[in-house]
Protein backbone atom coordinates (compact mmCIF):
# COMPACT_ATOMS: atom_id res chain seq x y z
CA UNK A 1 0.00 0.00 0.00
CA UNK A 2 1.22 2.88 -1.41
CA UNK A 3 0.19 6.58 0.20
CA UNK A 4 1.03 10.46 -0.25
CA UNK A 5 -0.06 13.77 0.44
CA UNK A 6 0.53 16.52 -3.12
CA UNK A 7 1.06 20.37 -1.46
CA UNK A 8 0.43 22.12 1.44
CA UNK A 9 2.93 23.66 4.28
CA UNK A 10 3.24 23.69 8.08
CA UNK A 11 5.38 24.87 10.45
CA UNK A 12 8.07 21.98 11.19
CA UNK A 13 7.73 22.88 14.79
CA UNK A 14 10.43 20.35 15.67
CA UNK A 15 13.21 22.10 13.47
CA UNK A 16 11.99 25.51 14.88
CA UNK A 17 12.83 24.48 18.19
CA UNK A 18 16.13 22.45 17.69
CA UNK A 19 17.19 25.65 16.10
CA UNK A 20 15.74 27.68 19.56
CA UNK A 21 17.69 25.49 21.34
CA UNK A 22 20.61 25.64 19.67
CA UNK A 23 20.51 22.02 19.21
CA UNK A 24 19.47 21.55 15.58
CA UNK A 25 22.35 19.63 13.63
CA UNK A 26 22.93 22.33 10.48
CA UNK A 27 23.57 25.47 13.85
CA UNK A 28 27.09 23.15 14.76
CA UNK A 29 29.62 25.59 12.15
CA UNK A 30 31.72 27.72 12.04
CA UNK A 31 30.09 30.59 13.57
CA UNK A 32 29.74 29.12 16.06
CA UNK A 33 32.64 27.74 17.10
CA UNK A 34 34.27 31.64 16.12
CA UNK A 35 31.84 32.68 18.91
CA UNK A 36 33.04 30.08 21.01
CA UNK A 37 36.62 30.72 20.42
CA UNK A 38 35.87 34.70 21.35
CA UNK A 39 33.50 33.92 24.15
CA UNK A 40 35.90 35.75 26.23
CA UNK A 41 37.51 38.88 23.88
CA UNK A 42 36.11 41.76 25.16
CA UNK A 43 33.89 43.82 22.09
CA UNK A 44 33.82 40.67 20.36
CA UNK A 45 30.24 41.02 18.62
CA UNK A 46 30.51 37.68 16.90
CA UNK A 47 31.25 36.84 12.67
CA UNK A 48 27.47 35.67 11.39
CA UNK A 49 26.52 38.75 8.84
CA UNK A 50 23.19 38.38 7.54
CA UNK A 51 21.63 39.37 4.41
CA UNK A 52 20.46 42.27 3.69
CA UNK A 53 20.39 45.70 3.70
CA UNK A 54 20.55 48.57 6.36
CA UNK A 55 19.63 52.15 5.27
CA UNK A 56 21.93 54.74 5.48
CA UNK A 57 19.65 58.40 4.20
CA UNK A 58 16.82 59.49 3.97
CA UNK A 59 13.46 58.90 5.15
CA UNK A 60 10.23 57.26 4.54
CA UNK A 61 7.14 59.36 4.53
CA UNK A 62 3.22 57.37 4.43
CA UNK A 63 0.10 58.86 4.49
CA UNK A 64 -2.34 57.79 6.79
CA UNK A 65 -3.68 54.82 4.75
CA UNK A 66 0.06 53.51 4.53
CA UNK A 67 0.48 54.74 1.30
CA UNK A 68 3.83 55.74 0.21
CA UNK A 69 4.08 60.11 -0.02
CA UNK A 70 7.73 59.90 -0.48
CA UNK A 71 10.95 57.34 -0.20
CA UNK A 72 14.42 58.97 0.19
CA UNK A 73 15.78 56.26 1.74
CA UNK A 74 19.25 54.81 0.18
CA UNK A 75 20.73 51.56 1.27
CA UNK A 76 23.31 49.53 1.19
CA UNK A 77 24.32 46.07 2.13
CA UNK A 78 24.65 44.84 5.95
CA UNK A 79 27.65 44.78 7.17
CA UNK A 80 27.24 44.25 10.62
CA UNK A 81 28.14 41.09 12.61
CA UNK A 82 26.34 39.36 15.15
CA UNK A 83 26.51 36.78 17.38
CA UNK A 84 25.38 32.92 15.53
CA UNK A 85 23.44 32.47 18.61
CA UNK A 86 21.02 35.78 18.09
CA UNK A 87 21.24 34.99 14.30
CA UNK A 88 19.96 31.31 14.57
CA UNK A 89 17.37 32.04 17.07
CA UNK A 90 15.82 34.88 15.26
CA UNK A 91 16.21 33.82 11.82
CA UNK A 92 16.14 30.00 11.95
CA UNK A 93 13.67 29.73 15.19
CA UNK A 94 10.66 31.66 13.61
CA UNK A 95 7.67 30.17 11.79
CA UNK A 96 8.40 31.56 8.33
CA UNK A 97 12.15 29.68 8.46
CA UNK A 98 10.62 25.94 9.23
CA UNK A 99 7.39 26.47 6.86
CA UNK A 100 7.44 23.45 4.70
CA UNK A 101 5.35 21.51 1.58
CA UNK A 102 3.57 18.66 2.58
CA UNK A 103 4.37 16.68 -0.11
CA UNK A 104 5.26 13.37 1.01
CA UNK A 105 5.43 9.37 -0.19
CA UNK A 106 5.46 6.49 2.05
CA UNK A 107 5.10 2.77 1.68
CA UNK A 108 2.73 2.27 4.54
CA UNK A 109 2.25 -1.59 4.19
CA UNK A 110 3.84 -4.77 2.23
CA UNK A 111 2.67 -7.70 2.20
CA UNK A 112 4.35 -11.53 0.23
CA UNK A 113 2.39 -14.40 0.61
CA UNK A 114 2.96 -17.64 0.28
CA UNK A 115 -0.09 -19.92 -0.14
CA UNK A 116 0.82 -23.87 0.37
CA UNK A 117 0.26 -26.06 -2.39
CA UNK A 118 -2.84 -28.17 -1.86
CA UNK A 119 -0.49 -31.69 -2.68
CA UNK A 120 1.47 -30.85 0.47
CA UNK A 121 -1.66 -30.40 2.48
CA UNK A 122 -3.42 -33.63 1.40
CA UNK A 123 -0.86 -35.77 3.78
CA UNK A 124 -3.06 -33.92 6.71
CA UNK A 125 -6.53 -34.20 8.29
CA UNK A 126 -6.36 -30.87 10.28
CA UNK A 127 -7.21 -27.78 7.90
CA UNK A 128 -7.81 -27.63 3.89
CA UNK A 129 -5.80 -24.12 3.50
CA UNK A 130 -2.74 -22.80 4.66
CA UNK A 131 -0.91 -19.45 3.83
CA UNK A 132 2.28 -17.51 5.34
CA UNK A 133 3.01 -14.11 4.77
CA UNK A 134 5.87 -11.43 5.34
CA UNK A 135 4.52 -8.15 6.40
CA UNK A 136 6.34 -4.67 6.88
CA UNK A 137 4.83 -1.34 7.93
CA UNK A 138 5.97 1.76 7.56
CA UNK A 139 8.76 1.11 5.46
CA UNK A 140 9.73 3.77 3.15
CA UNK A 141 9.13 7.72 3.31
CA UNK A 142 10.19 10.08 1.11
CA UNK A 143 9.24 13.99 2.00
CA UNK A 144 9.47 16.44 -1.25
CA UNK A 145 11.07 19.24 1.05
CA UNK A 146 14.53 18.23 3.00
CA UNK A 147 13.45 20.64 6.18
CA UNK A 148 10.39 17.77 6.57
CA UNK A 149 12.75 14.61 6.64
CA UNK A 150 13.49 14.75 10.14
CA UNK A 151 9.22 14.39 10.83
CA UNK A 152 6.25 11.98 9.38
CA UNK A 153 3.70 14.71 7.19
CA UNK A 154 1.51 12.01 7.47
CA UNK A 155 0.35 12.88 10.72
CA UNK A 156 -0.29 16.50 10.36
CA UNK A 157 -3.52 18.47 9.16
CA UNK A 158 -3.05 21.04 11.19
CA UNK A 159 -0.84 24.17 10.55
CA UNK A 160 1.76 23.18 13.07
CA UNK A 161 3.55 19.83 13.80
CA UNK A 162 3.77 19.95 17.33
CA UNK A 163 6.23 17.51 18.49
CA UNK A 164 5.30 13.94 17.70
CA UNK A 165 6.02 10.42 17.98
CA UNK A 166 7.60 9.03 14.84
CA UNK A 167 6.13 6.49 12.76
CA UNK A 168 7.61 3.03 13.59
CA UNK A 169 8.37 0.72 10.89
CA UNK A 170 7.39 -3.30 12.16
CA UNK A 171 7.54 -6.34 10.59
CA UNK A 172 5.07 -9.00 10.95
CA UNK A 173 4.47 -13.06 10.16
CA UNK A 174 0.96 -14.31 9.11
CA UNK A 175 -0.03 -18.02 9.22
CA UNK A 176 -3.41 -18.14 7.98
CA UNK A 177 -4.87 -22.34 8.85
CA UNK A 178 -8.51 -22.83 7.40
CA UNK A 179 -9.87 -25.51 9.01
Amino acid sequence: MLDGRYGGVLVNYLNQKQWQAGAHPESANEFRLADWNNRNTAGYKGTKIGDGVVITSGSLQVDGDGNVVSDTRKFASNTTPVKWESYAKAFYGSDIANLVDKTYLKLRELSITYAVPQRLLQRQKLFNSASVSLVGRNLWYWAKDKKARNIDLDQWTNSSTDLETPSVKSYGLNINLVF
